[in-house]
C-alpha cells in the first residue's frame, strides 16, 4: 500500500518547510513502517538538515499544504510539473490518540555501507481529522518508482501536531531479515 505523507513544519532549526514523502506499507521485525520511497522539500537547508543527520534525502521541490473548514490537500511539483495532487474531503474529527503514527525506514549510505535506517518521531497531536481521499494526480517516475499504480484510495487522516525528530537508534542490513541484520546505532 502506498502513503503518502505530508508535513507543513511552521518552525524548525532551518526556518519553516513542508515536505512530501511517498512510502510504501512495510514492517521491520515486528514493527510496521513506511518504507521511503522519494520525498520533496521546499527549504534547501531543511532538506540538507535531514539528509546529514537522518539520511532522509529529499529532492526540492514546491510543496504546499492546505488545510480548510471542509477539505485539505497536497500538492507537489518539481521544475514546474506536478507529481502529486491529493484531496482529502469530508473532515470528521477524531480524538487525538485516535490515529497512530508509525516511524519511516529508508536507505542510506553509512560508514558500514548500505542500510535501512529506522527513522522515529514523536508527535504532541492535539487534533485529528479522518478524511475521504481523491488522488488527482501521481507521477510515480519522479518519485523514482514508475511500477507504482494506485488504484483505490483508501483513507486519509491529518493532524496538528508537535513533532520530534528522535536521533537514528537502529538500522538494518538490507541483505537479512532485520531481526538477524538489526544494528544499534551510537
Amino acid at each position: 500500500m502506498e502513503m503518502i505523507v505530508a508535513w507543513a513544519v511552521p518552525e524548525s532549526p532551518w526556518g519553516a518547510f513542508r515536505l512530501a514523502q511517498l512510502r510504501l506499507s512495510s514492517r521491520s521485525g515486528a514493527r510496521p513502517r513506511g518504507f521511503l520511497v522519494g520525498a520533496v522539500i521546499d527549504n534547501a537547508a531543511a532538506g540538507g538538515a535531514l539528509s546529514d543527520h537522518w539520511g532522509l534525502r529529499a529532492r526540492t521541490g514546491q510543496v504546499t499544504v492546505e488545510r480548510y473548514y471542509d477539505a485539505a490537500g497536497v500538492e507537489v511539483a518539481i521544475d514546474g510539473e506536478t507529481v502529486l495532487a491529493v484531496r482529502a474531503d469530508d473532515p470528521e474529527p477524531l480524538r487525538p490518540n485516535d490515529i497512530q503514527f508509525f516511524g519511516a525506514m529508508h536507505a542510506a549510505r553509512t560508514p558500514a555501507g548500505l542500510r535501512l535506517v529506522q527513522f522515529d518521531s514523536t508527535f504532541e497531536v492535539t487534533r485529528t481529522e479522518r478524511y475521504t481521499p481523491v488522488l488527482e494526480a501521481l507521477d510515480a517516475g519522479a518519485w523514482g518508482q514508475p511500477r507504482l499504480e494506485p488504484t483505490y484510495p483508501v483513507v486519509a487522516y491529518g493532524a496538528q501536531a508537535e513533532v520530534t525528530l528522535s536521533r537514528l537508534r537502529f538500522a538494518t542490513r538490507p541483505d537479512v531479515s532485520a531481526f538477524e541484520g538489526a544494528e544499534t546505532l551510537a
